[in-house]
């Protein structure tokens, strides 16, 4: 879910990152897990191997600490349905 989600918010133009601790497809075959690693690289998705040690709501948006640093995210004004919101991530 996550691989597919990244590749279309990419495709929109939002900046996004996934954040995974071995292959990013860990239940699929390696060449094809690496396969899909080059193209979401080449459509924009940055892949940070490495572990969340942390999340933390900020007034604007998200911030994700991992073994490797820091992601920032920030909230959209955008409403969808109603009372509904979404969030999308940014760089820092």
């Amino acid at each position: 879910m996550a691989v597919e989600l990244a590749q279309a918010l990419a495709r929109l133009s939002v900046k996004t990152w996934i954040i995974y601790r071995s292959a990013l497809l860990r239940y699929e075959e390696e060449a094809a897990s690496r396969f899909v690693e080059e193209l979401l690289r080449e459509e924009g998705v940055e892949l940070v191997k490495g572990e969340a040690t942390a999340v933390e709501v900020k007034e604007r948006g998200v911030e994700v600490r991992h073994t490797g640093g820091v992601v920032a995210g920030r909230r959209s004004s955008s409403r969808l349905a109603g009372s509904l919101t979404w969030s999308r991530w940014a760089g820092s």
